[in-house]
């Protein structure tokens, strides 16, 4: 009877070894699966992205470029009214001063 219990206690060990065994051959098998998909996924980000326009990665960065170009926008047509108005003041006070010279000659 001991002999049997005993042998009855050894298989139960053995079975639950080899059941322990299965289930970490298992989670291994599903690690590397899970890191495999996982390193394709990447890939095939990286592909996409190359293939798409260079966004900058953070918020703010876009943020900031979008401001940037705005101010620069905005000061390229500061300048651009004010040479137009620089050349019409300056045409102005041509004619004007063509005006007195033709009033100075007037009055001789």
């Amino acid at each position: 009877e001991k002999a049997a219990d005993k042998e009855k206690k050894d298989k139960e060990k053995a079975e639950e070894k080899e059941k322990k065994e299965k289930e970490k051959k298992k989670r291994e098998e599903d690690k590397a699966e899970a890191k495999r998909k996982k390193d394709e996924e990447k890939a095939e980000g990286k592909k996409a992205k190359s293939s798409g326009p260079a966004w900058p990665k953070s918020r703010w960065k876009a943020i900031t470029l979008a401001l940037v170009g705005m101010l620069l926008c905005i000061a390229l047509g500061s300048i651009g009214i004010a040479s137009y108005w620089l050349d019409v003041v300056s045409a102005a006070m041509r004619s004007f001063d063509e005006s007195v010279k033709l009033h100075c000659e007037a009055l001789r």
